[in-house]
């Protein structure tokens, strides 16, 4: 574990019992447990790695169809953050990891100076930890009832959404103590809609977020990712927030694609169900209107698609 960020001895037991799990789980599938154990090195190391003057997240400017300011922060681990200022409020699309919340929130206010001043509405995708991590920098967070309810489970001690499933519980677990998460605070955690069952269709849409002017429609998957997780489309501005339904992996930088290679060495697989995944990456761009629409995924720079 050497080069890792420090660890209380609870929190070390414990990655070290998850990884061991990864492994053992591995080789039930056919899989080589040695080369989880490889990429746990490496994968841990990137959470002490990349803090202070390491810490270089690219950050971009896109302007909407009617005219909207949308900044796409991209930190070398976890997941992309987007904002886009309105006269009511900042709205945030996803967070990060906790671990890296000061190099995260001294790009937000380089991009958004007054950003602490102001309201701010977030968008969570779904519930995993590297968008879930700063939930707390905002006044709101919208997202799926199931999103919702994994989340109150969590803070009365229960699993999370990830927790329920062996391999991803394990794998949930390291990463909590790698990035100091907490759970988002409940009271400020809104539910859009949705139900506790899968739905049959790649994307159905369980409402809408209006803040500032502009309105986002909110599609929610069959969790081919991950349970509860959604899209949000804004049509007057044609831009689409994608999570991880959608990640443009073709635009990643050398080190968000060299941390986001070892996910699939400790899990398998990144998605619950890459059959189902493969139909909602389709299916959002069946949504998509004409004219040039910008879509931001949760990793990966922006994709132009031309409806």
């Amino acid at each position: 574990m050497t080069g890792w960020p420090a660890l209380s001895d609870e929190a070390r037991l414990t990655v070290l019992e998850c990884v061991d799990t990864l492994a053992r789980e591995a080789e039930k599938r056919g899989r080589s447990p040695d080369d989880v154990i490889e990429a746990a090195g490496p994968f841990g190391r990137a959470f002490g790695q990349y803090r202070g003057s390491a810490f270089r997240a690219r950050v971009s400017r896109h302007e909407a169809a009617s005219g909207a300011q949308v900044f796409l922060i991209e930190p070398p681990i976890g997941c992309s953050l987007c904002l886009i200022g309105t006269d009511d409020a900042i709205v945030m699309i996803d967070s990060g990891f906790a671990c890296c919340r000061e190099e995260l929130t001294d790009a937000v206010r380089a991009a958004l100076p007054d950003f602490d001043a102001r309201r701010k509405v977030m968008l969570l995708t779904h519930a995993d930890i590297d968008h879930s991590g700063l939930g707390d920098l905002a006044d709101e967070i919208w997202m799926s009832r199931k999103c919702a309810d994994g989340f109150a489970c969590e803070a009365h001690g229960g699993p999370n959404l990830r927790e329920r499933d062996v391999i991803q519980g394990a794998y949930e677990r390291m990463i909590k103590r790698l990035s100091g998460y907490v759970t988002p605070p409940i009271q400020k955690m809104r539910a859009i809609g949705g139900t506790p069952q899968r739905y049959e269709q790649p994307l159905t849409r369980i409402g809408d977020v209006a803040v500032g002017g502009l309105r986002f429609e909110a599609w929610e998957g069959r969790g081919g990712h991950a349970a509860g997780e959604c899209v949000f489309l804004e049509r007057t501005q044609r831009i689409a927030f994608t999570g991880d339904v959608f990640c443009n992996l073709k635009a990643l930088t050398p080190e968000q694609a060299a941390f986001n290679a070892l996910s699939p060495r400790l899990l398998g697989s990144v998605d619950d169900d890459k059959a189902v995944a493969g139909e909602e990456r389709k299916a959002v761009f069946r949504l998509l209107g004409e004219g040039t629409w910008q879509v931001f995924g949760g990793h990966g720079g922006v994709k132009l698609w031309e409806g």
